[in-house]
């Protein structure tokens, strides 16, 4: 990123966020990452599961 850009008066219209509330983003943003990852594990294990039920019928 160039000076410029980091220094643009419209990159944070309400002002520099603290540290504090960038850490809260992204601890969320870890959350739904840890959430959707779970929910693709699950959907392929669901999957393998009824691919092993097909198999043996």
């Amino acid at each position: 990123m160039t000076k410029d850009a980091t220094q643009a008066p419209d990159r944070f219209p309400e002002g520099e966020p603290s540290i504090k509330n960038v850490t809260i983003a992204l601890e969320r943003a870890q959350e739904v990452a840890l959430a959707r990852a779970e929910a693709v594990r699950r959907r392929e294990a669901e999957a393998a599961q009824a691919e092993e039920d097909v198999v043996r019928h």
